[in-house]
């Protein structure tokens, strides 16, 4: 349902956006300067191109937890644990958002036992129930009092990619992952 909404709301805003060029285009002819046309046109275009790529890098998972101003803690995933080692320390984190390209991890408690550096290489452990997926990903954001980290998987190999995609389908069949 909620994916219907979205696709109706990206034709509403893709019409609104060219009745906005039409009417730019013919503002132009009227006025007949056309060289401060293009340059408005082409403007438009620039700041439109950069407004979709960045749309799109905020949705990615391991930028921010989608918090509320309300909220103190992003929400987890019920009886999703991550393990993350970093040399002979570990930490177990609860998880915000998981999918194909990377996670949001977070800590309820204030102080943190592993100090996260961003670009840092760490070994991921995650577990659902009875399920256990082992990846690698490299620390791409740390929140705060390090209460929270953004972690981008690389270096998987296309078995472990393939046990990471079940594993989110697998929570998507859960429904704790859209």
């Amino acid at each position: 349902m909620l994916k219907k909404g979205r696709h109706l709301a990206n034709i509403l805003i893709l019409f609104y956006i060219l009745t906005l060029f039409s009417g730019l285009l013919v503002i132009i002819l009227q006025a007949k300067q056309l060289y401060l046309g293009f340059y408005c046109l082409a403007l438009c275009v620039y700041v439109f191109f950069l407004f979709f790529l960045l749309r799109h890098e905020k949705n990615r998972s391991f930028w921010a937890p989608p918090w509320k101003w309300y909220q103190g803690l992003p929400e987890s995933i019920p009886h999703l644990k991550c393990e993350v080692f970093q040399g002979e320390k570990k930490e177990i984190l609860k998880v915000c958002r998981l999918d194909a390209e990377g996670s949001f991890l977070f800590n309820n408690l204030h102080t943190s036992l592993i100090q996260l550096d961003v670009r840092r290489l760490v070994e991921l452990v995650f577990r659902f129930k009875d399920k256990k997926v082992r990846c690698r990903g490299i620390v791409k954001k740390v929140l705060h009092s390090d209460l929270g980290v953004g972690i981008q998987f690389c270096n998987i190999s296309p078995d472990t990619q393939k046990e990471l995609g079940d594993f989110v389908e697998l929570l998507k069949g859960e429904g704790y992952v859209s």
